[in-house]
């Protein structure tokens, strides 16, 4: 997306509803991701949003997963990436979640080499 900076910003979100959080974040691009953690000190990551609108000041983000448990203390953290996934035989038989983690095996897992790619980017050949 960018070149990484010294200084990262963050925001609280300004309103919440359902799917949709609106926030003033800055320095951020459509399609890039976001995390949500319980507070500006916390590592956890508890939910992640994609950046779908810009507006003057606000920033309108589609969340990826569940809004349960969100509340206005939680921190959005700009990643500088767009949404990826990983991708190979490694994950083949298996369930993932929004987020790209595997939920569920259907199959054994095969060992393979899978690699990260964007959503957006063209399949491999």
């Amino acid at each position: 997306m960018k070149t990484p900076r010294l200084l990262q910003y963050l925001a609280y979100p300004q309103k919440i509803t359902g799917p949709i959080i609106e926030a003033e974040l800055r320095d951020v691009a459509i399609g890039e991701l976001c995390e949500i953690r319980r507070g500006w000190h916390q590592k956890q990551v508890v939910a992640r949003a994609q950046v779908v609108g810009l507006q003057r000041e606000r920033t309108v983000l589609s969340l990826i997963g569940n809004a349960q448990g969100l509340s206005r203390d939680v921190v959005l953290y700009p990643t500088g990436r767009a949404l990826s996934a990983w991708v190979g035989y490694s994950v083949l038989g298996a369930v993932l979640d929004p987020t790209g983690k595997i939920v569920e095996r259907v199959t054994p897992e095969v060992a393979a080499i899978s690699e990260e790619r964007g959503i957006d980017l063209a399949p491999p050949s």
